[in-house]
């Protein structure tokens, strides 16, 4: 819905000062989903103006043009709900802030990704691995740590998360929210029927600390990558296996490569969904509060959709592309991360105390 009256205000004022966040020359610009527009309604009489046609006429020129950087494809539910982000604020705004996505990692990988975040070279990302830039995220990335995506919800909701974003504000980074990735699995070109039998092999692991630990205790051979070298890597067997969230690896097609999954569920994505503190200090209050109120909107749009499609994924996988599933003990994998991967991450007594805030919101 166009809500043109405070924006239209906030124009005057602003068109004595040239504004602009992030822009690049069309001709380097990758090219980006644009969310679809909506046909104009006709009437019956010729004279009268079309809905779309009388909410173009009252359009104030846009200001912002603010770019978002995400690995997910375009038809994933991440996309998807980031696409309905951009499209919100566009037109809650009145077009004043115009925000186009880059899906399928196309403005780099989440690493670079999060690093252009920080210095403003890029306005929104969405980032599993934002551990890396805030120190007391790495709780989220412990193993085994949420007992069920009910116990997740709170802890990123709550007191965790806030003081986690909090932390991020001074690194460059305005976490608005947090995405759920999706339990995370094992699967490749070799059959896991145990964590014996992950002995020695090669495996992708999230570029987390916690990930890499955890395999080195289990015996195996971590290769922390960027997920968009994935494919090949399984394809070329230089990895035998890789780990992450399957709706993750169904959206690259990585079944193309693979034959087996192991069901070891051995941790809950998060993903923050941020924008750069630089841009965030930039727009309007007004611009700040729709971006807040939208994003509201995609996250719970986001939670649901991601975990319906899991399940629709992993009879798909079985039933159309023949990946054929295990279900290893967990209890191993779940002892080498409490004895061996929580002391080596949880170092520090803000550490400790934010492990156990989130422990204690599972009871």
């Amino acid at each position: 819905m166009n809500r043109p009256g405070p924006f239209r205000t906030f124009f005057v004022a602003l068109s004595l000062v040239a504004v602009g966040c992030s822009s690049t020359p069309a001709a380097s610009t990758p090219a980006a989903s644009t969310p679809a527009t909506t046909p104009a309604a006709t009437s019956g009489g010729s004279a009268a103006p079309s809905a779309s046609e009388a909410a173009a006429s009252t359009r104030v020129p846009t200001q912002f043009h603010l770019r978002g950087a995400d690995a997910n494809a375009p038809e994933q539910a991440g996309g998807k709900s980031y696409d309905m982000f951009a499209q919100c604020v566009n037109d809650r705004t009145n077009g004043l802030v115009d925000i186009q996505i880059f899906h399928s990692a196309t403005l780099g990988s989440d690493a670079a990704a999060l690093e252009l975040l920080q210095n403003g070279g890029v306005d929104f990302t969405e980032s599993t691995i934002f551990s890396n830039a805030i120190p007391l995220a790495a709780v989220f990335d412990l193993p085994f740590l949420f007992k069920d995506e009910a116990h997740w919800a709170k802890a990123v909701d709550g007191a965790p998360g806030k003081a986690i974003a909090d932390a991020g504000i001074e690194k460059g980074i305005r976490i608005l929210s947090y995405d759920i990735g999706g339990w995370r699995d094992i699967y490749g070109n070799k059959k896991i029927e145990s964590a014996d039998d992950l002995k020695g092999l090669k495996i992708r692991t999230l570029q987390s600390p916690a990930y890499v630990q955890l395999f080195q205790a289990i015996g195996a051979t971590p290769v922390p990558l960027a997920f968009t070298e994935v494919y090949l890597g399984l394809q070329q067997a230089t990895l035998d296996l890789a780990e992450t969230a399957l709706p993750s690896m169904f959206g690259s097609k990585q079944y193309e490569v693979s034959k087996y999954v192991a069901a070891t569920h051995h941790g809950l994505s998060s993903v923050m969904w941020a924008i750069s503190e630089q841009t965030w200090q930039k727009l309007p209050p007004d611009a700040q509060k729709v971006i807040v109120e939208c994003d509201r909107e995609r996250t719970t749009f986001e939670r649901q959709q991601i975990m319906a499609d899991a399940a629709a994924i992993d009879k798909q996988l079985q039933d159309q592309y023949h990946l054929e599933y295990t279900h290893p003990d967990r209890a191993p994998f779940e002892q080498a991360a409490q004895t061996q991967v929580y002391p080596k991450v949880v170092t520090s007594p803000e550490l400790q105390a934010l492990l156990q805030q989130v422990i204690d919101l599972g009871k």
